[in-house]
């Protein structure tokens, strides 16, 4: 059975600027497929108060403590979201060819 989850704790604001990031990457809610592990695969995220549906995992790695992945949005757009394993929070920078 798959589960959509919300990958953002409850105290954290939606919009509120990660420390210690770059200015353009916010914290942000994603919805995901959890199956054998947290964060498995991004399905949808709310970033500036929009919903973005996830057509497309270009790319997805793993860095110490993240999981990040290379998205297309409906409209076209390119976001790399990455899950931070120790904070418990996702983040989001829109990327700009």
């Amino acid at each position: 059975m798959s589960k959509l989850l919300t990958g953002m704790r409850e105290n954290h604001l939606f919009k509120e600027r990660v420390h210690g990031e770059a200015d353009s990457k916010l914290v942000v809610q994603v919805q995901c497929y959890s199956g054998h592990i947290y964060a498995q695969r991004p399905k949808s995220f709310l970033w500036l108060n929009g919903e973005y549906e996830i057509l497309k995992v270009e790319r997805e790695w793993q860095e110490p403590g993240k999981r990040i992945f290379k998205v297309l949005t409906g409209d076209e757009r390119a976001f790399e979201l990455c899950y931070n394993e120790v904070q418990g929070q996702w983040s989001a920078i829109e990327l700009v060819t």
